[in-house]
């Protein structure tokens, strides 16, 4: 059952009502949930473009060498 089927102080349909010191904790959580959303997406995003711009390197720029030609023989 709801945790709140055992409050019966409670009304149904009436929104929590929150002291300032709660709220700001609450404000606080939800910040923190954006910067770390934030920090995932950058990382991401970075590793992605790394790994896109070898991909090009390697597909259109580097020229392998024969392993022959570098050893002086």
């Amino acid at each position: 059952m709801r945790e709140r089927d055992f409050m019966p102080n409670m009304e149904r349909g009436k929104p929590a009502t929150y002291t300032g010191d709660k709220k700001a904790k609450m404000a606080a959580k939800t910040n923190k949930k954006w910067v770390r959303l934030a920090t995932v997406f950058a990382y991401v995003l970075s590793v992605s473009l790394a790994a896109i711009i070898l991909a090009i390197y390697y597909s259109l720029i580097w020229k392998p060498t024969s392993a022959s030609a570098t050893s002086g023989k």
